[in-house]
C-alpha cells in the first residue's frame, strides 16, 4: 500500500512540474488593439486577417503601429506596412516603411527607411533586425549612428540597447 501512495504522490507531482514547464514555455500572442477595417479573405490570404487603417498591436511591453498589416494568429506573426512604429518601454523607438514581426521569437524585421532611436542615440539604416526579448539590433547594411557629439559610419554592427553600446 505504501509503494501506491508513493506512486500516486509521485505521479501527481510529476504533472504539476510537466503543466509548470508547458506553461512556462508558452509564449504570448500578439494582441490586436485596433484597426479600422478588419477583412478576412480567404482567396486572399487564408491564413491571415487583414487589417487597414491606424492598426496598432501589443506583443509583451512592446507596442507596434503601421497603417496596415496582415496577421497570422496561428503563427503568432505579423507582416505590417507603411508608417511602421515599435515602442518598447519608454526609451526604444523603432520606425521604418515595412515590418516582419515573429511573436515566439520576439524579433522584428525592419526594413526601407530605418530609424531606431533611444535617449542617447540615433541610427539609421535600410533595414535592421530587432530582437525585442534581448533588446539586441543588428544590421548588415551599413549604418549611421549619432550619439551626442560622436558619430559612427559602420558596414555592419550590433546595439546593445540596454547598455546603449
Amino acid at each position: 500500500m505504501k509503494s501506491n501512495s508513493f506512486i500516486r504522490t509521485l505521479s501527481g507531482l510529476f504533472s504539476i512540474f510537466f503543466s509548470v514547464t508547458i506553461s512556462a514555455q508558452k509564449t504570448d500572442k500578439i494582441e490586436l488593439i485596433h484597426a479600422d477595417v478588419s477583412e478576412f479573405d480567404q482567396s486572399l490570404n487564408a491564413k491571415a486577417t487583414r487589417l487597414i487603417g491606424n492598426v496598432a498591436f501589443k506583443h509583451q511591453n512592446a507596442f507596434m503601429y503601421c497603417d496596415s498589416a496582415y496577421l497570422f494568429r496561428d503563427e503568432n506573426r505579423l507582416e505590417a506596412y507603411n508608417n511602421i512604429r515599435i515602442t518598447q518601454g519608454d526609451s526604444i523607438t523603432l520606425t521604418g516603411k515595412n515590418l516582419n514581426y515573429d511573436g515566439n521569437s520576439k524579433v522584428a524585421h525592419v526594413i526601407e527607411n530605418v530609424v531606431m532611436s533611444d535617449r542617447k542615440m540615433t541610427l539609421r539604416t535600410s533595414q535592421l533586425d530587432y530582437n525585442l526579448e534581448t533588446d539586441v539590433a543588428s544590421y548588415s547594411d551599413s549604418a549611421h549612428i549619432v550619439d551626442g557629439e560622436n558619430v559612427l559610419t559602420s558596414k555592419l554592427g550590433y546595439f546593445y540597447s540596454a547598455t546603449h553600446d
